[in-house]
């Protein structure tokens, strides 16, 4: 992931309503942007990611929330090396 000269972002994409939101991460490396893998629980009715850190160029960490289905808001991490 991210280096010198590169980047990552992530987020929710809302297709409209009453639909499922798709999860959204990339990479810039400096050139192009590439779509990243965004595995989501297997429990998750709806989920979302809100930020990314990362501290190494291939250690970054995204986190959000999903819902499994009962309204509650639950807290996600997904972590990549």
């Amino acid at each position: 992931m991210p280096g010198e000269g590169s980047c990552a972002a992530v987020g929710t994409v809302w297709a409209g309503l009453g639909s499922k939101a798709a999860l959204v991460a990339e990479h810039w490396d400096g050139t192009n942007w590439a779509v990243q893998a965004t595995p989501a629980p297997l429990q998750a009715k709806q989920e979302e990611l809100n930020g990314v850190s990362c501290l190494a160029s291939l250690s970054c960490t995204a986190v959000g929330d999903y819902n499994p289905g009962n309204g509650d808001a639950v807290p996600y991490a997904e972590q990549e090396h």
